[in-house]
């Protein structure tokens, strides 16, 4: 028997209970690019297609799908997860959100959970694809002007509940905009 402690052992497995507790450590920059083109690719592909291989889609089988497109990305989503797991997933990103970034959005009824980051413009303006009415759709937010729908005539918040209007134009029910509903802006890679 030894005088000297385990400490080598015992300290590498910590670090193995660590790991696979936390999930696999983000990606440096230099290795974000290729994954989160295959990941866009793959956005793009389900959004032209409005379903996943015929069905209609939901949330977390969309996220899967998206993760599921490059090889370094498999392992970052596990396959039993649910809509409120999302929330627990990734880290939570602070400052500028980037390609490929899970957003988690209010739980609301008829509107979205999750989305997944496609493109962002500054460090305010956000396209993401997520689930609307059964299909994939491009969504736009802002994480400024979050109650706002258009500025200069563009839109930068999409509805994620439509507004219904009168025959005057009026409000009759109120919509969601997009960016009224983030909560959460998590990093997966």
């Amino acid at each position: 028997m030894s005088d000297q402690p385990p400490w080598p052992l015992l300290c590498a497995s910590l670090t193995s209970l660590w790991l696979s507790a936390c999930g696999p450590a983000l990606l440096r920059p230099e290795q974000r690019e290729e994954p989160a083109q295959a990941l866009r690719a793959q956005a793009e592909r389900l959004i032209d297609s409005k379903s996943l291989d015929g069905a209609p889609i939901s949330s977390t089988e969309l996220i899967l799908a998206l993760y599921r497109s490059h090889l370094r990305l498999k392992d970052r989503v596990p396959l039993s997860i649910t809509s409120r797991g999302l929330r627990g997933l990734g880290l939570r990103r602070s400052g500028v959100p980037r390609r490929g970034d899970l957003l988690i959005f209010k739980d609301s009824p008829h509107t979205l959970d999750a989305a997944v980051i496609l493109e962002v413009k500054g460090s305010q303006a956000i396209k993401a694809v997520g689930v609307l009415r059964g299909a994939p759709r491009v969504i736009y937010l802002h994480l400024s002007q979050r109650d706002l729908r258009r500025v200069e005539g563009e839109v930068i918040n999409s509805y994620v509940r439509a507004a219904t209007e009168g025959p005057n134009g009026e409000l009759l029910q109120g919509g969601y905009l997009a960016g009224e509903l983030l909560v959460d802006v998590r990093a997966l890679f």
